[in-house]
């Protein structure tokens, strides 16, 4: 947008990618495991209306204090049970297996050590290491599985399209 500092428009073109890349899956991967189940689920903030509301709000008053979402947080205050409200954010699972994870773990060991391995120049070895030793990624919202998944489907992706980094 016209005017906006540097970082602004940068959070800006991520939040444009997330909502139109990932988020634009969720309602399917909602719409199969509740189908799954046979459990009706509602989706109540992917209303395109509320998400197009705060677009032209800068982020410092989305996110106050670096609380993400901390804008709609505030606006649901006292409409919603507060341990509702703040508890941690977590991502969309990939799935529930609790074999999923070590399967994930083990594959992504793997990919560091292979000479060849087009993710091994874009992670922090010491990080990844650690990563797989703790379990859970540092401060972030994301399960630990879907960590392992996004730096597997980054090397299949680069594999595939045979991207070269210079």
């Amino acid at each position: 947008m016209r005017g906006e500092d540097p970082p602004e428009a940068r959070v800006r073109e991520l939040l444009h990618l997330s909502l139109t890349r990932w988020l634009a899956l969720m309602p399917d991967f909602k719409d199969r495991m509740s189908m799954r189940t046979g459990l009706e689920v509602r989706v109540p903030f992917c209303d395109h209306r509320l998400v197009a509301c705060p677009w032209n709000v800068p982020w410092r008053f989305k996110a106050p204090g670096g609380l993400v979402k901390g804008l709609l947080c505030d606006a649901m205050a006292g409409a919603v049970p507060e341990e509702v409200l703040r508890r941690r954010k977590t991502s969309f699972p990939v799935d529930a297996h609790p074999g999923y994870e070590s399967a994930l773990r083990e594959e992504l060991r793997a990919e560091p050590a292979d000479p060849g391995s087009p993710l091994a120049p874009l992670v922090d070895r010491r990080a990844l290491e650690s990563l797989l030793r703790r379990g859970a990624p540092p401060r972030g919202v994301w399960r630990t599985a879907d960590t392992f998944a996004t730096l597997l489907q980054i090397a299949a992706w680069l594999r595939v399209y045979r991207v070269g980094l210079l």
